[in-house]
């Protein structure tokens, strides 16, 4: 799965002028983030002097955008997992869930691959700042969403601290978090891609309204616990993300929202399948799905299940 790191520079434009990218660079992928499609940009939406498209909302945005400028890929920008302080702010938490789905929607309706950019540093001073749980959410949700790509803000720190790369030039705390993460998406990126997601679903309550809740087309339920000695009642919540390999197995990813607590999970699907097997994010090798006791993810975490009939 391509990773990459986006600048900082932000721009306007006129409907007009957004074809200009591919129509001088036609062999090129058109790169969305930033300025066309950008979290920045909810804010702007229908004000005539700064909207880049005088769009009336999000969805009119995202189409009046794709119908301008016939882009090869939708790429966007979403910080709001740091702006909720780790989803503390339930209202922005909504929003990081809803127009992943909006953008994942709209780039299904097209035929267009969609990459989330991210954050990796602290995007404002009184933010929270990037953790191993928070970078790994980010990262796992849009795979479960059927993201193609996925970009980091910022690499270099230029102004923002806690980057992977300070102002002197040295690795951070945050580049170590990073490494894991991109490790982990190395691995599941060539498997992924060639999959079609067919759906996404969240145990409830959802993290936001009209979210869609299970069942899915594959999965039945899911059900989680953060102690299974009884210690404590909580359920982490879990988003589930399906996929078509368009013959043979069907796949599953599994995320744990919590930022806070582990989750021991459990998956019933829909139908019996032979075998279900969990794929390593380390080497991609598969292991026995465990039916007795569960499978564990870290706060933040993700996996990818094979279901096979066979």
């Amino acid at each position: 799965m391509p990773l990459s790191d986006t600048s900082s520079q932000t721009s306007r434009a006129h409907p007009s002028s957004l074809r200009c990218p591919r129509r001088l660079r036609p062999s090129r992928n058109t790169r969305l983030g930033n300025s066309p499609i950008s979290t920045c940009s909810r804010a702007t939406i229908g004000a005539p002097d700064q909207s880049q498209l005088e769009a009336d909302s999000y969805t009119d945005y995202l189409e009046r955008f794709i119908k301008v400028v016939e882009p090869q890929m939708l790429s966007y920008d979403d910080y709001m997992v740091h702006y909720s302080d780790d989803f503390q702010d339930e209202r922005r938490a909504a929003i990081y869930f809803t127009d992943l789905l909006e953008v994942r929607r709209v780039a299904l309706e097209h035929g267009l691959p969609f990459w989330n950019t991210v954050c990796s540093n602290q995007i404002r001073p009184f933010t929270t700042i990037p953790s191993p749980a928070n970078l790994m959410l980010q990262a796992y949700t849009t795979l479960a969403a059927g993201g193609r790509g996925l970009a980091w803000y910022t690499y270099y720190e230029r102004g923002y601290d806690y980057a992977p790369i300070d102002k002197s030039g040295r690795r951070t705390d945050t580049w170590q978090y990073l490494r894991v993460v991109n490790g982990q998406l190395k691995v599941l990126g060539p498997i992924m891609n060639p999959l079609r997601s067919t759906g996404v679903f969240f145990t409830g309550p959802a993290p936001g309204k009209g979210l869609p809740l299970l069942p899915g087309r594959l999965v039945e339920s899911a059900t989680s616990r953060s102690s299974v000695r009884g210690l404590g009642d909580d359920k982490p919540p879990m988003m589930v993300g399906e996929f078509d390999s368009g013959g043979g197995s069907d796949y599953v990813m599994v995320v744990n929202l919590s930022l806070e607590k582990s989750a021991n999970f459990q998956l019933n699907t829909r139908k019996s399948y032979r075998r279900k097997s969990v794929i390593s994010a380390q080497d991609g090798t598969l292991s026995q799905f465990d039916e007795e006791n569960g499978e564990w993810l870290v706060p933040g975490g993700g996996v990818l299940i094979q279901l096979s009939e066979r």
